[in-house]
């Protein structure tokens, strides 16, 4: 796979990014803060409708020229995990975005199998009929909400998964759980993954296939 775009504005964001993302790695996108990670996490996904972006964007070998085409094919996980219903139970949220996501010819039984599979995954079966709760409150931890926000993502098995800074907010053992189940899925093939990561830890970076630093929106390094 091979993604590669430049995102020009009056200000040049991004300047002739190149990257390379190989199955089997997560990419992490790394670099200080105003480098433009996640300018370039909105450029892939398709979420930047100011300025002029060029490029090519590959993935298997097929093309992504319009907005719309990324938007089905790249899922995207905000750091913000506010938005997340705390009125339903984890099952429920992602059932919710299974059928809201999914195809509408594909059968209840057959969308009740994915969002099952994706609980599994994302190990967070002995939460799975607890209820997401209030951020601070009552509910699940902050982990297990940020592994909710892959999983709603997830469901829809997207080609590529984008995460912006996913281990924000959590603590040590929260972000090594969810960074583990990230290089589990890149390694069963599930999806690619590119996630911005700030300052990470010798232990998360380490799990790493592949790493994209970013200065002042131009690649310092990339392998």
């Amino acid at each position: 796979e091979k993604l590669v775009k430049t995102y020009k504005t009056g200000d040049q964001a991004l300047k002739a990014v190149d990257l390379n993302v190989p199955e089997g790695q997560v990419m992490a996108l790394i670099g200080p803060s105003g480098a433009g990670k996640t300018t370039l996490l909105d450029v892939l996904a398709g979420r930047k409708e100011n300025g002029k972006v060029d490029g090519v964007l590959l993935v298997d070998g097929l093309t992504y020229p319009t907005m719309s085409s990324r938007r089905r094919a790249f899922g995207y996980v905000l750091q913000d995990d506010s938005s997340l219903p705390s009125f339903l139970t984890v099952k429920e949220a992602i059932q919710f975005s299974a059928n809201l996501r999914l195809p509408s010819n594909l059968t209840q039984s057959a969308r009740d199998a994915k969002v099952d599979k994706v609980i599994s995954q994302l190990g967070l079966s002995k939460v799975r009929n607890s209820y997401i709760g209030e951020i601070g409150s009552t509910g699940i931890s902050g982990g297990e909400r940020r592994r909710v926000s892959i999983g709603m993502e997830l469901v829809v098995e997207p080609k590529v998964l984008l995460l912006d800074e996913p281990t924000s907010g959590l603590d040590a053992a929260a972000a090594l759980k969810v960074v583990t189940v990230l290089t589990n899925l890149v390694t069963r093939g599930e999806c690619l993954v590119i996630a911005t990561i700030h300052q990470p830890r010798p232990d998360i970076y380490a799990t790493f296939g592949r790493v994209l630093l970013l200065s002042g929106g131009v690649v310092a390094y990339e392998g």
